[in-house]
């Protein structure tokens, strides 16, 4: 693994994609599972809590796809922007 230009530049391109991933998701997904879990609080069948998958999605969202877009990039980009 090189720390390239090719590798920070794949680390920045995924954070961002990984920042508006988040970003849909707590804006439109988030709030119906939410809604959903208080409902079927009533009867007992809540299952999970969404924010232990929101704590996942943001877990990948801000520190997998850098930290592997950065450790891969350069393999990556090197020969498409080359």
């Amino acid at each position: 693994m090189e720390i390239t230009f090719y590798s920070f530049l794949a680390a920045v391109v995924m954070l961002a994609l990984g920042v508006m991933e988040a970003a849909i998701y707590q804006r439109f997904v988030y709030p119906v599972h939410r809604k959903r879990h208080e409902k079927a609080k009533l009867t007992g069948t809540q299952g999970r809590d969404p924010s232990i998958l929101l704590a996942i999605i943001k877990l990948a969202a801000f520190i997998v796809m850098p930290v592997l877009a950065f450790m891969f990039g350069d393999m990556i980009l090197r020969p498409l922007l080359g």
